[in-house]
């Protein structure tokens, strides 16, 4: 089989507006293209290794989060978080199998808390996410 490159963007706002309209998704969306075109689902995790389940396969990747930053307005509710990173497709399965590629990232938030007795909430669901 010859080798194939890939691209991945991920959407982790994706995850976060599923669950604000009652989905129970526990994933966020992503999108392949390259040498081929595909929309999946991708669990990132909170190690280092991630997979994305496409139709007829799954990638294996390795991610390194850079350093990010964060910025928080009180009086909006309103974080706006930018974090770049390297990824490394480790392995792939089914019509994937031998897919290699390696690549940067940025993640770009905008999150706006609900608020409890006027003040912003940890607690509960965001009211918006822009990713």
């Amino acid at each position: 089989m010859r080798d194939r490159i890939v691209q991945l963007a991920c959407d982790p706002g994706a995850l976060l507006d599923d669950r604000l309209a009652g989905g129970d998704i526990p994933l966020a969306l992503a999108i392949a293209r390259g040498a081929f075109a595909a929309a999946g689902r991708a669990d990132l995790g909170e190690a280092r290794l991630g997979t994305i389940v496409f139709p007829g396969g799954t990638i294996v990747l390795s991610h390194q989060a850079g350093r990010g930053t964060s910025q928080f307005d009180p009086r909006a509710c309103l974080s706006v978080i930018s974090q770049p990173g390297t990824y490394q497709v480790t392995r792939g399965t089914g019509r994937y199998a031998g897919i290699r590629g390696h690549g940067t990232y940025q993640l770009s938030l905008e999150i706006v808390a609900a608020r409890s007795r006027g003040t912003c909430s940890s607690t509960k669901p965001p009211v918006h996410v822009r990713a």
